[in-house]
């Protein structure tokens, strides 16, 4: 089954193409050692750099590539199906970068997204940044500085990107909050360990402390409105779960094709063949649902009701990937939960996608209050 006739350009399944080369080729072999051994997979970033599969999403104005929305959900599905975890640094700076894209002004640009096309560098997110209502950083302002204070729970790529964007509260005005791009070696940021991730362990996620973090006017990123960052945040984080689901099936595939009982492949049992399919068609499902908001975000803008749709397509693919990656195991039986096989790493990436930064719950009050508010 496949989408890629409904969505895709010629140049877009280039690009796929590419991504999947490089999953299958570089990132699956090395799973298992980021999942035994969790580091930064800074060698695989790199690698993924040099054929353009990272920070893709910068204009032609910093000498980028500028692809498009799609495009990165593309690329981001194809290198999640090989480890999301090492996927992970790059979906993580792809969200970062976001509001800088669309709003920063060519002094921003060229401070801040240059860089990340001229070397292979990433950025990095404070998850309150996806999560206003959890804002513990506050500033003051101080002349033309800005001083952050306080605590960032959960930054991605925290300790390896070379700036950071988080959202920060006035402290004297609780209603105004500022987007600041913090540079990595700004004196005063306080990196604490990486969180021990029950799954995809490559991803570094840590807590930040914020003591006198002093800022110039130029690290302000001013967005007058969240219009298509949040939508396309929600839509990166949805495919990847789809290439986390989509591993897991073609594993369960193949195993069910070789195990055999009463002289026969399970896979033609019944019960085992249903669940192959279910897995099929959610999977296309949540694909479509990604693709379908990629594309009229890229075309039309954002507005409530594509944002309306991003939040289905996450809160869908969240909840999807954990029931196939379950079901997986299921499969598999006493095999699916030993390490000989991966499908237990699977469960454990799925869980992750589905409860961090912003879980699937979320996503359902969100679209639940934009129902009954219409």
């Amino acid at each position: 089954m496949a989408t890629s006739g409904l969505f895709l350009t010629e140049e877009k399944e280039q690009f796929q193409k590419l991504a999947r080369d490089f999953s299958q080729g570089e990132i699956e072999s090395k799973s298992e050692h980021f999942d035994m051994k969790p580091e930064f997979p800074a060698g695989l970033v790199h690698k993924a750099w040099e054929l353009g599969l990272v920070n893709s999403m910068i204009g032609d104005d910093c000498d980028g590539l500028g692809l498009d929305t799609l495009d990165i959900c593309v690329i981001l599905e194809e290198l999640a199906s090989g480890c999301s975890g090492i996927a992970g640094a790059i979906e993580s700076s792809a969200i970062a970068i976001l509001p800088l894209v669309k709003y920063a002004n060519a002094e921003q640009k060229a401070k801040f997204l240059k860089p990340l096309v001229e070397s292979p560098f990433v950025a990095g997110y404070a998850a309150s940044f996806l999560q206003t209502n959890k804002i513990e950083l506050t500033f003051k302002q101080e002349g033309s500085e800005y001083v952050l204070n306080g605590k960032e729970q959960e930054v991605f790529n925290g300790g390896h990107a070379a700036w950071y964007l988080v959202c920060a509260r006035d402290a004297s005005n609780s209603d105004r909050t500022l987007l600041f791009a913090v540079p990595g070696d700004s004196s005063g940021l306080q990196f604490e360990e990486k969180l021990q991730l029950m799954g995809r362990k490559a991803l570094s996620v840590r807590n930040a402390n914020f003591l006198n973090v002093r800022l110039a006017e130029a690290n302000v990123i001013s967005a007058p409105s969240r219009s298509g960052i949040e939508s396309a945040a929600n839509l990166f984080i949805a495919t990847g779960a789809c290439g986390v689901a989509r591993s897991a099936m073609h594993l369960s595939i193949e195993y069910s094709k070789q195990r055999q009982t009463f002289g026969r492949p399970i896979a033609q049992h019944q019960a085992v063949n249903f669940m192959l399919a279910d897995m099929a068609k959610e999977i296309e499902t949540a694909r479509l649902l990604i693709r379908q908001a990629a594309t009229l975000l890229d075309k039309d803008g954002d507005s409530p009701a594509i944002k309306a749709k991003s939040l289905a397509a996450r809160a869908y693919a969240q909840d999807m990937v954990m029931k196939v990656t379950t079901d997986a195991v299921q499969v598999l039986g006493g095999y699916g939960y030993t390490r000989e096989y991966k499908v237990e790493k699977l469960m454990r990436d799925a869980k992750v996608y589905q409860v961090s930064t912003s879980s699937s719950s979320c996503a359902k009050s969100e679209i639940a209050k934009m129902l009954v508010n219409v």
